[in-house]
């Protein structure tokens, strides 16, 4: 007489149930289009993300909308920094757009939440390089005609590296000038400012051709040339 024999099925434990600590938190963050680096004269629109996060028990995580509101500041350079908030459009959502108008560094901030979830604020900065120069060709009699050391400063606000510095009575508002100093170009730049004096004391009509920044008030020229 023979026996079967029953294997024995192992006992496997369960696994405890997967347990999370009740919790409220908040989520903001801030990106840009196209970028963080700009060129002045771009739109930049603003992404902002403000949501408030409840983990439950059971791990589950629900996420909920939360009030936000935004701040924009600017910093010209060497300049302090002023609130520009106005210059916010779409300011109720979370996608506004600002003109990035001039040279500096802009700040975003977008705070968001509420007693329930927190509150959080994240900056985000933004710098704006000024546009690529375009191509400069005025006429006129020359008003006024500078030179002064290397390193020197023309007028408030109006520094740049140039030794050389012409006013145009057809542009009151804009400055022109060329480096003039002891390298390779000297000759040329000799002649130019020789050529700029002769037509201010005889009150010549000059041609200028250079390159000048849009919304700059200071051209760089690299061609003078006398005109009837």
């Amino acid at each position: 007489m023979s026996e079967t024999m029953a294997e024995a099925t192992p006992h496997i434990p369960s696994a405890p149930p997967v347990r999370c600590t009740h919790h409220f938190s908040v989520n903001v963050a801030v990106s840009a289009s196209p970028g963080t680096s700009v060129q002045a004269g771009m739109t930049v629109q603003l992404n902002g993300t403000a949501e408030g996060i409840e983990v439950l028990i059971d791990c589950d995580v629900n996420t909920y909308d939360v009030p936000y509101s935004w701040a924009l500041f600017f910093q010209p350079p060497g300049g302090p920094e002023i609130d520009v908030s106005s210059q916010l459009q779409q300011a109720g959502s979370l996608n506004p757009l600002f003109l990035a108008a001039s040279e500096g560094t802009y700040r975003a901030v977008l705070t968001g939440g509420n007693h329930k979830f927190g509150t959080q604020a994240v900056d985000l900065l933004i710098s704006v390089a000024p546009p690529p120069p375009i191509a400069l060709h005025v006429s006129g009699r020359v008003t006024s005609l500078l030179a002064h050391d290397v390193g020197g400063v023309f007028g408030q606000g109006n520094s740049f590296d140039v030794e050389a510095v012409v006013q145009l009575d057809t542009q009151p508002d804009l400055v022109f000038g060329f480096q003039l100093r002891n390298d390779k170009n000297r000759p040329a730049r000799q002649s130019m400012f020789d050529l700029l004096r002769d037509a201010f004391l005889n009150n010549l009509t000059v041609t200028l051709d250079g390159s000048i920044v849009p919304g700059k008030s200071t051209g760089l020229i690299n061609q003078a040339t006398l005109s009837k």
